[in-house]
């Protein structure tokens, strides 16, 4: 979730499209389109998340139409940075 306030600036202020934004913070684009539809899944808004950082956006309150708040819904995004390991696929 590193890049997640980056690409919610690139979408709503610069209004970018997923795939400049994905070029812009080296991600894939579908992770720029699952970044998105979990931010508008917990219920934020761009106005008020703008001076939240990493930190604060995971601890969103948990008002979206899911329950669920940033974190809840990002779940770990290191699992997906880590090499796998030799002998399993």
């Amino acid at each position: 979730m590193r890049k997640l306030t980056e690409v919610l600036r690139l979408n709503f202020e610069l209004k970018l499209s997923q795939r400049q934004i994905s070029t812009a913070c080296d991600i894939a684009r579908s992770t720029v389109a699952d970044y998105l539809y979990r931010f508008e899944q917990a219920g934020l808004s761009w106005p008020e998340a703008a001076g939240l950082n990493e930190s604060a956006l995971e601890r969103a309150p948990n008002n979206g139409p899911t329950g669920a708040g940033m974190k809840d819904i990002a779940g770990d995004w290191d699992h997906r940075l880590r090499p796998k390991r030799a002998g399993r696929q």
